[in-house]
């Protein structure tokens, strides 16, 4: 069994050596708590942004599909009732209140499409930390191509970098009682 002598370090890693001369560096362990909570804080954050995005995007595309299918409707109507006035069944009033009808919800549906793009741009800014002037001139189309590909490279989660962990930057020159307090702060949330 080896025997160690050690000194501590920066007043939070202790360095031990064994007799052969061999190092071993040892955390307290409230540091390791208060990494674990934070990372774990991080994820539940990650995971919040992450369904609070996909949930305005299911609802921009819905909304967008919603107001297609008014346009596609008051379309077939006008249609129709063009074939009527040629044929003498429909009024040209009836024809006339269509046409307005047809494009109340064609200006609708642009209002309603040009949100969801806004949207959907602003979710891969935020989402990826893609700069604006790269998706400020693609349309819709283009964003959603765009967004799978961010997927297929990036993944679905940001890394520990991106959330601000993994090189345990997050709890460096901080007495015990810092990083307790801070544990302790961060779990009130």
């Amino acid at each position: 069994m080896a025997t160690y002598e050690g000194e501590v370090k920066d007043g939070n890693l202790y360095e031990l050596k064994d007799t052969e001369g061999k190092t071993l560096r040892l955390v307290p362990e409230s540091d390791l708590l208060a990494l674990k909570d934070s990372r774990n804080e991080y994820e539940r954050q990650a995971k919040e942004s992450k369904s609070a995005a996909d949930r305005a995007a299911s609802e921009a595309a819905t909304a967008v599909a919603e107001s297609r299918q008014e346009v596609l409707k008051a379309q077939a109507l006008v249609d129709t009732l063009k074939t009527q006035v040629t044929s003498g069944q429909a009024s040209s009033a009836e024809l006339e209140s269509a046409k307005a009808e047809l494009e109340a919800a064609k200006k609708s549906s642009e209002e309603i499409t040009t949100t969801a793009l806004e949207t959907r741009r602003e979710l891969i800014v935020h989402k990826y930390g893609v700069p604006v002037a790269v998706v400020e001139k693609k349309n819709l189309e283009e964003l959603k191509v765009f967004e799978e590909a961010l997927k297929a490279v990036i993944g679905s989660s940001p890394g520990n970098m991106a959330l601000g962990g993994g090189a345990g930057a997050t709890t460096q020159n901080l007495t015990p009682m810092e990083r307790s307090l801070r544990a302790y702060s961060s779990s009130n949330k």
